[in-house]
């Protein structure tokens, strides 16, 4: 505590403005006390030490000029972020940290951020890595920038006039304003974590909200989410590392699901396949809508599979068909356990279901074509 009265004191207007515009906009400055630091520096307005006139407008305009640069760095370069090794002064974990808010709250999350130490620094980069609209962000950046920069040093420069030797109570009421900042990233980081074994029902509930996980299949361990969620499965070929041009295979829960993919039910390909599900048989079938090229990913086919494994059609029935490839990274060999799951997804998803050791190969891969079964790959007996 006496440490930032002293840095306030010594470093004056100047320094606690290059402070919060570092912590708004700076990798460097994810580090940074900007909420203790702007509320002592109220108190100490209130003492005489600085001018509160002078103090706010320095701080609110440092820290509007702060998420700008942060912004445009982003918009310009921040996609490199993403492929950045670990520093000391950088941590991928920081821009996950931040990328999950930003897609929590969207718009309002540049107002949020403000008030969430590491993730203020981060979000602005991403809203320029997204390419939000400037007007939309800089009108943002305004409203959080005001009830930030101006609101923290406002409430210590009342609190400083109102109570007598507030001093007496500076660590305290900064103890208590730190623990309300660090609360939302410890509450965030729980939440990131993924959870083991949450049973049918909390499968379910996780799928349908978007989420991804490690599923026991009738074959081997996958990794599951909602094919008819773009966005699911944009995050799938992230976690996965799946070579974006390679599309995922696609458990359904009946015949019928093939519906939702404008696939129908009379043609003669599913004739035949229907004499293999349900099983440990992957079909490829033809599916060229447009609508679905995040799925097929521009090969206007895909490969689905009716598994012969009751407690996953249950989950199938109330999710609806998921993307499921075997739970592992690109090259990788398929996870047999969730020890062996975990090496390589650790926290970057929802859950992981534990079925024991599975040691099963993977499903056969069939096209239907001209009435004629090709089979494009071996593997488990069906």
């Amino acid at each position: 505590m006496f440490d930032i009265i002293s840095l306030i004191k010594t470093a004056g207007y100047f320094g606690v403005s290059a402070i919060v515009f570092a912590e708004s906009g700076l990798l460097v400055g994810f580090f940074l006390p900007g909420d203790s630091l702007l509320f002592t520096a109220g108190v100490l307005a209130s003492a005489g030490f600085l001018n509160i006139w002078i103090l706010v407008p320095l701080v609110f305009v440092s820290a509007v000029l702060g998420d700008n640069v942060g912004y445009f760095f982003g918009k310009k370069a921040g996609e490199k972020l993403f492929q950045k090794e670990d520093s000391f002064f950088f941590k991928r974990s920081n821009v996950e940290k931040a990328a999950r808010f930003f897609e929590k709250h969207g718009k309002r999350s540049i107002i949020l951020a403000r008030f969430v130490p590491v993730v203020r620094t981060f979000v602005p980069i991403l809203a320029g890595v997204g390419h939000m609209e400037y007007r939309r962000f800089y009108l943002s950046n305004l409203i959080g920038g005001f009830l930030w920069a101006c609101g923290l040093p406002i409430l210590g420069y009342f609190l400083g006039k109102t109570i007598p030797d507030i001093d007496k109570y500076l660590l305290p009421i900064i103890g208590v304003i730190i623990l309300v900042s660090v609360f939302p990233v410890f509450k965030m980081w729980l939440s990131g974590l993924a959870k083991k074994n949450v049973g049918k029902e909390g499968v379910i509930k996780i799928l349908k909200e978007g989420g991804i996980g490690v599923l026991p299949t009738d074959t081997i361990y996958g990794l599951v989410g909602k094919a008819l969620s773009e966005e699911t499965v944009k995050r799938m070929y992230e976690v996965r590392k799946r070579n974006p041009e390679k599309p995922f295979i696609v458990l359904i829960g009946s015949i019928a699901d093939l519906g939702l993919f404008g696939i129908s039910e009379n043609n003669e390909e599913i004739k035949l396949a229907k004499n293999s599900w349900p099983g440990k048989v992957s079909i490829i079938l033809s599916c060229n809508n447009p609508k679905f090229e995040y799925l097929h990913r521009g090969t206007k086919t895909l490969a689905f599979r009716l598994p012969d494994y009751p407690e996953l059609l249950e989950i199938l029935k109330e999710t609806g068909p998921l993307v499921a490839p075997s739970a592992n990274h690109e090259g990788g060999l398929p996870a047999t356990t969730i020890k062996e799951a975990k090496k390589y997804f650790e926290n970057e998803i929802d859950f992981y279901e534990d079925g024991g050791t599975m040691e099963s190969e993977p499903s056969t891969l069939l096209k239907i074509t001209g009435g004629e079964i090709i089979i494009i790959r071996e593997g488990a007996k069906f």
